[in-house]
């Protein structure tokens, strides 16, 4: 089964784009300044994109969909749908190239949903 890839960040990129380490200053002391981390999970990317946002002072964060270039190397994962599948939370890869923006500016798509601090999607009652 293939793997939906996001990546998150407070810096405005276009479809196309590679991401490549090194181009900005990498935002946490536990993240590789060699590697671009992804992630299959969207509210993760949408945590630390914002997380990245407040470092910057930004509040504007994007959500992009990605394609590895390599095979990304997981570092953090765990189960989801009751056990039935896994989520890689972080995984590391030497490049990716952007396929879709799936929020920022001009893109509401996380606007109906709720998000708690650690990235973790929380149902709300209508």
């Amino acid at each position: 089964m293939t793997k939906t890839w996001f990546h998150g960040t407070p810096h405005k990129l276009a479809i196309g784009d590679v991401l490549r380490p090194g181009v900005v200053e990498v935002n946490f002391k536990e993240s590789d300044k060699n590697t671009v981390s992804v992630t299959t999970e969207e509210s993760y990317a949408m945590h630390w994109a914002r997380e990245s946002g407040k470092k910057l002072g930004s509040e504007q964060v994007y959500v992009y969909v990605v394609e590895p270039i390599d095979e990304p190397e997981v570092w953090r994962q765990g189960m989801k749908n009751y056990g039935k599948d896994v989520a890689v939370f972080e995984a590391r890869t030497a490049s990716a190239r952007i396929t879709e923006i799936v929020f920022g500016e001009g893109v509401d798509s996380f606007n109906d949903k709720n998000y708690s601090p650690t990235g973790v999607v929380v149902n709300v009652a209508a």
